[in-house]
């Protein structure tokens, strides 16, 4: 009676630690870049804030300029540049994109890669909820002209886009707006979301990562 107790609370705290929220905050803007926050129940597992502070303050040695292109490139920037979104890994390279491809390109770009993760991960993106999803996109350029034809090219492709994400992913809070100032000379971004889980929703997702490789295997004997 006393090893069925203790398996039964073993399954219970098993399954209260499936069941606590893991949430994922997400902010982006021109000036500081994408930052992100992990959080399991009221616990923070990572803060990117935090990672690049420490980074700042810790002494370096002197390397040289190929080793710093090297080891330069940080965990997270090798995630986005693996799903295609390397354009928006850093400031620098939004702002590389934005003066080679232009604002509409880049979003192009960035939704081609979005779509293909949807489609690659869609059942577990379909788990999670968003509880806050604000957008904001002012359209601008030095030649009126420009911008007016910029901003419909922008509506044009982002709005699909936020429809490919609505079909798979649940909100609760929705705040989306783009508009066009011709008195401004740079186009402005900014986005700030956070994202709810499960762990148990990545549980069953490795879950079916390891049995579609079973079936793999047993398909190739």
């Amino acid at each position: 009676m006393v090893v069925l107790n203790i398996l039964l609370g073993i399954l219970a705290l098993l399954a209260l630690l499936l069941y606590l929220p893991l949430r994922i905050a997400l902010t982006y803007d021109g000036q500081v870049g994408l930052q992100y926050k992990l959080y399991y129940a009221c616990f923070c597992l990572a803060d990117s804030s935090k990672e690049k502070l420490v980074t700042e303050e810790e002494p370096k040695p002197a390397i040289s300029k190929e080793k710093k292109k090297k080891e330069g490139s940080s965990g997270a920037d090798t995630l986005l540049s693996f799903l295609g979104l390397e354009d928006i890994a850093s400031i620098a390279n939004v702002r590389r994109a934005l003066d080679e491809k232009g604002l509409c390109q880049m979003l192009s770009d960035i939704g081609s890669a979005v779509k293909d993760l949807l489609s690659t991960t869609g059942r577990l993106i379909g788990k999670g909820r968003f509880h806050r999803f604000t957008l904001r996109i002012i359209v601008g350029d030095s030649d009126m002209g420009d911008a007016a034809l910029h901003y419909g090219r922008v509506c044009a492709l982002l709005y699909p886009i936020l429809g490919s994400i609505k079909a798979v992913q649940r909100c609760k809070k929705r705040r989306i707006a783009v508009h066009c100032d011709f008195l401004r000379e740079e186009s402005l971004v900014y986005f700030e979301g956070q994202l709810q889980y499960r762990p148990w929703h990545f549980v069953g997702f490795l879950g079916g990562l390891i049995w579609n490789n079973i079936k793999r295997s047993v398909k190739g004997t």
